[in-house]
């Protein structure tokens, strides 16, 4: 039977290679601790439910009609509901660019209610309507949205006429206006406000005793260097 930390150890090695990308096969690891680092670093409890790979309106950030999206890695919100996060995973320092920080940056002037109801429309517009109602389930089990009690009925098992009213009737929850929508980034080093250095991620993971937390502890720490840097001789 495969030993599951083979996996970590392929991840050890294998983010040393030119065109392999660490963040799309780690975030599911990380995922699981986020909530506690995020909640220890800002000093703040935050909500144990993610929402990955959440989409804002591309339209809301320029001013244009446009329903076409950029993904943020993960959506988290403070326990308290008083601030909804955008936070960026990011294992290589050079993945960060200019076009992506400031897109961050409007989401944030944008604010809660208009992120939310960006969704609806991109919703709307979209062919997959019902991987988004998946998306819009996180999202009312979060206490975000507002979603008409039929429209599970109108998009399972097969979607059925009266969808587009139903999607209209979507209303971003009261209170939702109030948020304060705030960045985070998860990457190899600190440097800023607002960034979380793997090594802070691993001193948390390691509170956790179990072999699984203590071995992704030990491979955080590797991907704190940056990749390719290592002898490949040392790795086994």
């Amino acid at each position: 039977m495969p030993d599951p930390f083979d996996l970590l150890d392929r991840l050890d090695r294998w983010r040393h290679l030119p065109d392999y990308q660490l963040e799309r096969r780690a975030d599911v690891f990380f995922s699981l601790y986020l909530p506690e680092v995020l909640g220890a670093h800002f000093g703040a409890a935050f909500d144990p439910t993610l929402v990955p790979e959440f989409p804002v309106r591309l339209g809301l950030i320029h001013g244009t009609p446009s329903n076409q999206s950029f993904k943020v890695d993960y959506l988290a919100l403070s326990a308290d509901r008083s601030a909804l996060w955008l936070v960026e995973l990011k294992t290589d320092p050079g993945s960060r660019n200019t076009t992506q920080d400031e897109n961050m940056q409007g989401a944030v002037a944008a604010g809660a209610a208009a992120l939310l109801q960006g969704v609806v429309h991109i919703a709307r517009a979209s062919k997959h309507k019902q991987k988004y109602g998946h998306l819009l389930a996180a999202l009312a089990g979060l206490g975000l949205l507002r979603v008409p009690g039929d429209l599970w009925d109108i998009l399972y098992p097969d979607v059925r006429r009266g969808l587009t009213a139903r999607l209209g009737d979507i209303r971003v929850a009261p209170g939702v206006a109030q948020m304060t929508v705030r960045l985070a980034y998860v990457q190899p080093e600190a440097h800023h406000p607002g960034e979380i250095g793997f090594d802070t991620v691993a001193a948390v993971v390691e509170r956790h005793l179990d072999p699984l937390s203590q071995r992704f502890a030990a491979s955080l720490r590797r991907w704190s260097r940056v990749a390719g840097s290592t002898d490949p001789r040392s790795l086994g």
